[in-house]
């Protein structure tokens, strides 16, 4: 069993899949709590959970 759905994040690939979950995930809890979507902020936060995982997201957002 893995224990965190999208670590370690090891391509471009992959993290462009969590932080497209992270986003409709994010949508649908806003809709249950508040009743109604809010708008798209601009930015989100992907953390990290793995040492080599975060070596390469750091690499990855120096290019």
């Amino acid at each position: 069993m893995k224990l965190y759905r999208f670590s370690p994040i090891k391509n471009q690939a992959k993290l462009e899949e969590a932080i497209q979950h992270i986003h409709f995930a994010c949508f649908q809890l806003c809709k249950q709590a508040l009743g109604r979507y809010l708008p798209v902020a601009g930015n989100v936060g992907v953390f990290c959970h793995y040492d080599d995982e975060y070596a390469y997201l750091t690499e990855l957002r120096k290019s």
